[in-house]
């Protein structure tokens, strides 16, 4: 999973990207924030997407797989990707990240901000001692919490499928095109 840094950081890129480019004197509408959590997500999927690769490989269990005999580290993984695949290879089922990454960031951004929203307009219904509407520490964390929790429900299917395709034999001679998301699903149902 990348880091909440990383993630807040694309997210503010993409933010004031979207300020100076859509809308340069208003404040960004909810729509808009949701926009700018689906620009964090793909931003996101690029640079992740190499990590959760080499990640999933390493998590699918010695002898689960004939060309998996022992448990391979990252490196003998980063080597094997690209001897067979490339560079490209890396980026293997890079569509179900993008889906993951895309659609999570706009619910863990979506409903960051509207937790944010709603408390500050409870704040400023009781008082308007808050400066700049910075929310207090428990506001903050109940907001993360729902943000996190909204990203989890809601992106966990995706999460499955993207770690089923994933850890699919790379090294597959069967098939002449890499699994797709329907195989997937119904190995994941099955």
């Amino acid at each position: 999973m990348v880091h909440g840094w990383q993630r807040e950081l694309e997210y503010r890129i993409a933010k004031e990207l979207l300020r100076l480019t859509c809308y340069p004197s208003a404040p960004l509408s909810f729509s808009g924030l949701l926009v700018t959590g689906a620009v964090s997500g793909v931003l996101t999927s690029l640079v992740l997407k190499p990590m959760e690769l080499v990640k999933c490989q390493m998590q699918v269990p010695p002898g689960a797989r004939p060309s998996r005999r022992a448990q391979m580290g990252p490196l003998a993984i980063i080597q094997s990707i690209h001897r067979h695949h490339g560079l490209p290879g890396f980026w293997r089922g890079q569509m179900s990240t993008l889906v993951r990454e895309t659609g999570g960031s706009m619910a863990w951004f979506g409903s960051y901000e509207a937790m944010s929203a709603l408390f500050r307009s409870r704040s400023r219904s009781r008082t308007e001692s808050r400066s700049a509407g910075l929310l207090a520490l428990n506001q903050q964390l109940a907001a993360g919490v729902v943000a996190g929790v909204s990203y989890s429900f809601l992106l966990f299917p995706a999460d499955t499928i993207k770690s089923c395709l994933q850890t699919d034999n790379l090294h597959q001679q069967k098939r002449k095109v890499g699994p797709d998301a329907g195989d997937s699903l119904r190995d994941v149902a099955a």
